[in-house]
Order: C-alpha cells, then structure tokens, then sequence
C-alpha cells in the first residue's frame, strides 16, 4: 500500500511558496498567514497531546494510520504551510532589497558588474541575431550609480557603456540576482566563468523572480576561471563537446544532451521535432538517467550493504557536478538518495513518501522552484512513474494470462506503455500552460525511442569519462552513442509529421484545469469501475457459497 501521509504537506509547502513568492505579494499577510498557521498546528498538537496522557494506549490498526489521528496530520501541514509562507516572504523580501533590481527599478539602462556564468553560452534561438550567444547568470556585484545615469566601472576600469564614467567609484555591491545575458564574443566562455561586463540592461523581458531582466554586452573580460573539481568538471564537458566536433548536427546536439544535459547545438528543427513528439525530456537530465545509472550500480556492484550503498551515492554525486546542481537534477538525485537509504537499513522505502519529503525540502530550502516549470514537470513525471504506472503494472500481472502468447505480449506491452502514458497524462496540464496544443503522438513516440534511450545515456557519458585523458576512445564512444541518438531523431522527426502531431487545446490556466479535470474525472471512473467489478465479484461468491451450504 502507497504511503501518502505526507502528500497533503508537500502540496501545501507548495502553495505557500507559490503564494508567497508571487509578484505583489504582501509581506504581511504572509506573515500573518503563517503566524495564523503556527498556532493551529500547535493548539491542534496539544490537542492530540492531551487526549494521549487521558487515554490508555491503543495499537494502530494499520502501519499507515496517519499520526495517531487526524488532528496530528492537520497540525503536520499546518506547519507546513507556515514555514512555507515564512520562507517564501524571505526570499521574496531579499529578491526586492538586491541591488540590481533597486537599480533597475530606479531606472537604470547600464550595469557595470560581475557576473558568473550558470550554464554554457548558447547561440541566440532569433534567426537575426548571428553570432549571438545567451547564457544565465547571477550577478555578484554591481557598481553603484555615479551622477544622473553614470554607473561608475567597478574598479575604475574603462569597459564602461555609452553611460560609464571613468575613474574610481564607490564600492560595488553585492548581490545575488539572476539575468539573462547575451551578446557577440562569449564563445570561449562556459559555466562558472567569472567576468566583468558594462552592459546594457532590459527589465522588459525576463524579469519574473528570482530573475531581474537582461543584460547586453559584448566581449566581456574575463576576471576568473573555476579550479578544483569545478575546473575538471569544464574539461569533461568540453572534451565531450569535441569528441563530437565533425559528427552529424543530430550527435553533436543529442549526445552531450543525453549525457550530461548540454543540448546547446541542437538546430531549430530538431528541437521543434523533440518538442512536437513529447521527447525534449531526453535531453534534460533527470529521473530516467538516475534510474539508468542506479541500474548499471546494482548490476555491477554485488550485495546490499555499504558498498553498493556508498557506490550508488558517489555515482550521484558525480552526476550532479557535471549536469549541474539544478532544481529538477537535485530532486531527481535527492529521490535516489531515498532508495540508498533504504539499502543502508535494508528496509523496502516508500517511493511516494519519499518523493513528497523530497520535493517540500527543496521548496523550502529554494522557494522560487515553486514557480519553476522544470520542477514542476520534474515531480509530476516522477509521480506518474511510482503511482500510477506502477499501479498499472501491477494490475496487468493479475489481470492478464502469462501461459499464453497474447497474455505475454499484452503485458510486455503494457509494461512497456505504462511509464510514458503515466508521465504524459500527469504533465499535460503543465505543457499547456507553455504550449496551446498537445503531443497527440507522444506516448508513441516515447515508446519508439524508448530502446535506445539507455545506451545512448550510458555511451554518452562513457564518451565524456574517456575524453579528457583519451581523445580517440572518446570520440569512438561518442560515435557509438550517436548510432542509438540517430534513433531517437529519426522517431521525432517521423512522428512529428504524423497528422495532427499537435492537437490544438485551448491554453491559459483554463484550458490546463480543464484538462487536469478531464484526467481526474477518467481516474475516478476508473476507480468506480474497478469498484463495481470487485462487488460483483463478492456477490457471485457469497452467492455459490450459499448455494454450497
């Protein structure tokens, strides 16, 4: 039986930072709400306590029963919810004091400032802008103005903009905010570069929270490059870039995707083809890479016990420093650490608690993923995964004959399908609100490429270990991988021209709703089905056991 008990406060940790986080969110109110919030739980605690001390002890019916009773429950989400509206007006609250977005609110056309770079530059997805590359951001200082809209250069450099005044200025300030830059000459940039910019700044676009809007600037200087295992992750990745150098447009963007996440040669039309046959996903690391590489861990390390416990952990570990600790990597990673645990103290976990555990520590740790689609789609797919697929699975191990030839290709089949149409039923209403229609083929589609999604995960990451010290093995790897992403291009660029590949829907919040309702209203019809073939079949043996006596 599924452990849900910590469902209701995964949901409500994630609508209080979503609420919290919102843009003219009042600060009080939060407050307030979670101060509200606080004293229920704790009435409701004491509540339960006392009724504890003037009863005599009862065994649980079930391991499962939520807390002893429902008020204790009540009181867990209530808590919850208030430190859910505590850490969201937090972060909001230092988002509004950074330094940049005062600037910009102010006015402010020019930064001068210190950025580090977050992703590697890619090139700009407008057909006019040539030669461009973009890349996230975070801002580590900023100067502050000078007279009228002087932004004096950190330092007193002379990289100033048309608005940059020269010689010394104030201190910079700190800061921690996150923008959009682009410009010509990033090239020979990639992430966590440390450079100095005077650039144009646009709070017009891509100024939602936790981000303050863009900045243009072209041939930034660089301060400072990562060492240390930042630095030996930046020669893996660049090796496998290079191992796939003189290789078909379809290798050079699929396989380093696939590997460690780096999909930023991918050509226009292939990334409307991967976007139209629901197979992006592929190219952002998440749970199906961990469960691949936990995979090859169990099949490779023998027991159950710390080596294979600790061997699972290292593996992660490295997987998160080379994809990068992004939200949906980290939850991904986070949800395997759960099955570690539970090789340490050879108990079965609960795939479900684990998740809701998972995914409000992330929230509050970092409440703007509550407004990430990433995350978003992160945790839905994974909750279609360990429910209801794995409800169906096991539905078709009762339900269909294995000592026939249909009955095992049925529940091949059905084993086969249940994972992607899980997924995509769960995160559909989400797409919607990125995309007005919906992937009519992309069960089929992920079905089809599903055969080589493994091999070209595991050559893929083999190409980028061998790179660095060996060249030739790693372009030799790289080629194999491409064979198996050759597939999977072949599928998106198949499917996508099927008729109707993109069913129109109507977008917007409304048009998700309706779509998670129509989902809803399908598994309770479900349910009530399997209710009514389970009392009759009671019915009939009550009945012969009557007409047995």
């Amino acid at each position: 039986m599924a452990d849900r008990r910590l469902l209701p406060s995964a949901v409500v940790i994630w609508a209080g930072t979503w609420a919290a986080t919102a843009p003219g969110a009042a600060s009080g109110a939060m407050l307030g709400g979670a101060a509200i919030l606080a004293a229920v739980a704790a009435a409701l605690a004491a509540w339960w306590l006392r009724e504890q001390r003037s009863r005599p002890r009862r065994r649980q019916s079930h391991a499962l029963t939520p807390g002893g009773s429902l008020r204790l429950g009540t009181a867990l989400a209530a808590v919850a919810g208030a430190c859910a509206l505590a850490c969201g007006t937090a972060a909001s609250a230092a988002h509004a004091r950074d330094p940049v977005v005062v600037l910009m609110r102010g006015g402010a056309t020019w930064l001068t400032a210190t950025l580090e770079l977050l992703e590697d530059p890619a090139p700009s997805p407008s057909r006019w802008s040539d030669g461009v590359r973009v890349a996230e951001v975070r801002v580590l200082d900023v100067a502050r103005p000078g007279n009228g809209r002087q932004i004096a250069p950190i330092g007193g450099g002379e990289d100033g903009g048309p608005d940059a005044g020269g010689g010394s200025g104030p201190p910079p300030c700190r800061s921690a905010v996150r923008m959009l830059a682009q410009g010509r000459g990033w090239e020979h940039l990639a992430r966590g570069d440390v450079v100095r910019v005077s650039a144009r700044a646009d709070a017009s676009f891509h100024a939602d929270p936790p981000d303050a809007g863009t900045l243009r600037a072209d041939d930034p200087q660089l301060v400072a490059r990562p060492g240390g295992w930042k630095g030996m992750v930046r020669v893996v990745r660049a090796s496998l870039t290079e191992a796939v150098r003189g290789t078909s447009d379809q290798a050079r963007a699929l396989v380093p995707g696939m590997a460690v996440g780096d999909d930023r040669e991918m050509t226009r039309e292939l990334r409307d083809d991967m976007r139209t046959s629901s197979l992006t996903h592929l190219t952002a690391v998440s749970g199906s890479h961990v469960a691949i590489l936990l995979g090859v861990v169990v099949w490779v390390v023998p027991g159950r016990g710390w080596g294979r416990a600790a061997a699972s952990a290292g593996v992660m570990a490295v997987l998160v420093a080379v994809v990068g600790p992004e939200p949906s990597v980290v939850r991904s990673v986070a949800t395997a650490g759960v099955g570690v645990t539970g090789l340490l103290t050879r108990r079965p976990g609960q795939a479900q608690a684990g998740l809701c555990a998972v995914a409000g520590v992330i929230l509050l740790v970092d409440p703007w993923s509550a407004r990430s689609f990433g995350f978003a789609l992160s945790v839905l797919a994974t909750w279609g995964v360990i429910g209801p697929a794995a409800a169906w699975t096991r539905w078709t191990r009762t339900a269909l004959r294995e000592d026939t030839v249909p009955g095992r290709a049925a529940r091949r089949l059905a084993g086969v399908g249940a994972v992607p149409v899980a997924a995509q039923l769960l995160v559909a209403p989400v797409l919607l609100l990125l995309n007005p229609w919906l992937p009519t083929w992309g069960v089929v589609a992920n079905i089809a490429a599903a055969p080589a999604v493994a091999p070209a995960s595991l050559l893929g990451l083999a190409a980028a270990g061998t790179a660095p010290w060996w060249p030739g093995g790693g372009r030799a790897l790289a080629t194999g991988a491409s064979l198996f992403t050759g597939w999977i291009a072949s599928v998106g660029r198949v499917v996508s021209g099927w008729p109707l590949a993109r069913l129109p829907w109507p977008d917007g919040v409304g048009g998700a709703a309706a779509l998670a309702a129509l989902g809803m209203l399908a598994v309770a019809g479900g349910r009530w089905a399997k209710w009514r073939r389970d009392t009759r079949g009671l019915r009939r043996s009550g009945g012969s056991g009557a007409r047995g006596g």
